[in-house]
């Protein structure tokens, strides 16, 4: 196929770099937008901390935060999305023409933070004990370092073949420095992503990860891309907008079991509330 060897290498280890995937000028243009953007970001903080965390942005551990990235250009180019060189390669990772962007956001590790706990962004679809069949990706990251990923800068780091499941009673302990993980027994190898700005890497959704340590005196931004099957939906790292009725319901279980329904309501309360105001919708 037109991918080969890295397709294949995808599918197995869970990652992929490819080097010079975006225009040198385009990468300069998201880096100023993005310090901007996170500037603004942090000084709205600063006056009023209950924005640190809300529905588009959030801190991710000690000094690093991911802010979602407005929808307008450099950000939404279609050179940057759907880059020529990148958007083929997702639809043969996901094995579909049919996806969608689920995340659009910059991560931002400030100077001298540390290191990130181990994660992993989502799960696999299904509980491997109930359905033991290797399970095809549903999501793909690309990350994009908008600046030369150094050592020092602490790229991400990544925990090779951890997108692949088994059943639990065959998970093992691997100690990563301080943290201990339950993985299956081929994932005990670590992958750290250094790579040149404009860079695209591919992480399996599936992929335990990190950011690393930025040790740095200068903060360090990437852009973080999730592409995923247009059929999901991420539960996981950004909450949704609800009702004021939606604290009432009577446990948790049912909070989870509606609350994509209690979404679609909160829209429509927000429409009526406008058409109240005179305001077409329509």
């Amino acid at each position: 196929g037109r991918f080969g060897q890295r397709g294949e290498a995808f599918e197995d280890c869970g990652v992929i770099i490819l080097e010079n995937a975006f225009d040198e000028d385009l990468i300069e243009r998201l880096a100023e937008e993005t310090e901007a953007h996170f500037q603004k970001y942090l000084d709205d903080m600063n006056k009023d901390p209950s924005k640190e965390n809300t529905t588009r942005s959030g801190r991710r551990s000690q000094g690093r935060y991911e802010v979602k990235a407005p929808l307008r250009k450099p950000f939404t180019n279609s050179a940057f999305v759907a880059a020529p060189f990148t958007l083929p390669f997702l639809q043969r990772a996901l094995g579909t023409r049919r996806i969608e962007v689920d995340t659009l956001s910059s991560v931002t590790s400030l100077a001298s933070s540390p290191a990130q706990h181990w994660h992993r962004d989502a799960g696999a679809l299904f509980d491997f004990d109930l359905r033991p069949l290797h399970q095809p990706a549903h999501g793909v990251v690309v990350i994009v370092p908008l600046l030369d990923a150094a050592i020092e800068v602490g790229p991400t780091e990544m925990l090779l073949k951890s997108h692949k499941d088994c059943r639990s009673a065959d998970k093992k302990e691997v100690v990563l420095d301080r943290w201990a993980l339950k993985e299956c027994p081929w994932a005990t190898d670590v992958f750290l992503t250094s790579a040149p700005m404009g860079s695209a890497i591919f992480m399996d959704l599936r992929m335990s990860h990190r950011g690393g340590p930025n040790e740095s005196d200068e903060r360090r931004s990437l852009m973080y891309v999730t592409y995923v099957q247009e059929w999901w939906f991420d539960r996981v790292n950004f909450n949704d907008k609800q009702t004021k009725n939606f604290d009432h319901i009577e446990s948790r279980d049912m909070r989870k079991m509606l609350s994509r329904r209690d979404s679609i309501e909160y829209t429509y309360e927000l429409e009526k509330e406008l058409r109240d105001r005179g305001v077409d919708v329509e």
